[in-house]
């Protein structure tokens, strides 16, 4: 079960007695169930914050301010200990309809349920085949990047470093009469206009299942901002891109290009970072929807990657049920069972590509 399947499950499990409750009224009381209003609120934000904004989290976020405001009398209610006689025909009505949209939602989380970048695991004696850390870092791009000591500086930046955990990484060094050693190779995973770190976590974690150490860096810094539209950060800019291609594709363009032009600095960046952390080991650059040769041309001594995902990542693993909106040709649910083979063939993909370069 994965945590974005389970955080979703509860939102919509604590909605259910909130939305029932006018079917089980039987005599006045105080109506203590509405309490779970301002649980769900605080969870929903939570669930913002861990997994971004897209179409199910949207589409949850909007149930649970509907049942919030439509309850919020109920809650004045409890706060005085006034007891509840009946329901109007409104609120029954509206409740119905609330229940419906949390079937809906339910049907949908189920069989649109994406890949997690972790999952829960009830097995606490399995051990994982990679990590995940996460490190830090204050400054801008042209001051560079350092990571951050004190609780109070800024984060500009944050860096998501996948690598095989110990014990795989003791696996691959283990060589009986062979001579099988710890990949060398350093990937740095540069995303598209339309995709998350999170939408190419599937893939990362291939790789470090494979053995391989992955980087991905996250920045908010003033001069890597491709644009001055408010929503133009790591949060909202994946999803506000997706919109923007659907609806306006000329807009789309011009700020795909500014959006490429920048993302040069922050490769820039990444290449400092691993450079610093990996200094003997030999880098490659993977990159998705980038203009041809753009990467090359910058960084020739680099053997650049491109993975072909329009931009978007793995999204048909990380959020399927847009994925069908952004590309119903490539990733409707037909494919369901193709899209999960994706991590794995694009790993053998990348492993011909640098035999290639090689």
């Amino acid at each position: 079960m994965s945590s974005f399947f389970a955080g979703g499950l509860l939102i919509l499990l604590l909605q259910l007695p909130i939305v029932l409750r006018p079917i089980f009224f039987k005599k006045p009381r105080i109506d203590a169930i509405v309490m779970f209003l301002p649980i769900s609120v605080i969870i929903t934000g939570l669930y913002l914050f861990a997994f971004g904004i897209h179409f199910f989290s949207i589409m949850l976020s909007i149930l649970v301010l509907l049942v919030f405001f439509t309850n919020f009398r109920a809650m004045l209610r409890f706060k005085n200990r006034l007891f509840v006689d009946h329901y109007s025909f409104p609120f029954c009505a509206a409740s119905f309809i609330e229940l419906l949209a949390i079937l809906a939602l339910s049907v949908i989380l189920v069989l649109y349920c994406p890949v997690a970048d972790m999952e829960l695991s009830l097995n606490f004696n399995s051990k994982p085949e990679f990590t995940v850390t996460k490190t830090m870092y204050t400054g801008s791009a042209y001051r560079g990047m350092q990571e951050r000591e004190k609780l109070f500086d800024p984060v500009n930046a944050v860096l998501y470093t996948y690598s095989p955990s110990v014990n795989n990484s003791a696996n691959t060094d283990d060589s009986s009469n062979t001579t099988n050693s710890k990949p060398n190779e350093i990937f740095l995973c540069i995303g598209g206009c339309c995709a998350d770190r999170y939408d190419y976590a599937p893939l990362l974690r291939q790789l470090a299942q494979e053995g391989y150490t992955s980087l991905i860096l996250e920045t908010n810094a003033d001069d890597i901002k491709f644009s001055a539209e408010k929503w133009d950060n790591s949060f909202l800019r994946p999803f506000m891109m997706r919109v923007i291609d659907k609806r306006d594709p000329e807009r789309y363009q011009k700020l795909s290009d500014e959006f490429y032009s920048k993302k040069l600095i922050e490769t820039q960046v990444l290449i400092d970072i691993a450079k610093k952390r990996y200094p003997e080991r030999k880098l490659y650059i993977l990159t998705d929807d980038f203009p041809t040769d753009m990467i090359s041309g910058a960084f020739p001594e680099y053997t650049n990657i491109p993975l072909e995902l329009d931009g978007c990542g793995l999204i048909a693993l990380t959020k399927p049920a847009e994925a069908v909106f952004v590309n119903p040709d490539r990733w409707s649910r037909k494919n369901r069972e193709e899209n999960f083979k994706l991590p794995e063939k694009l790993t053998e993909y990348i492993k011909k590509s640098m035999d290639n370069g090689k």
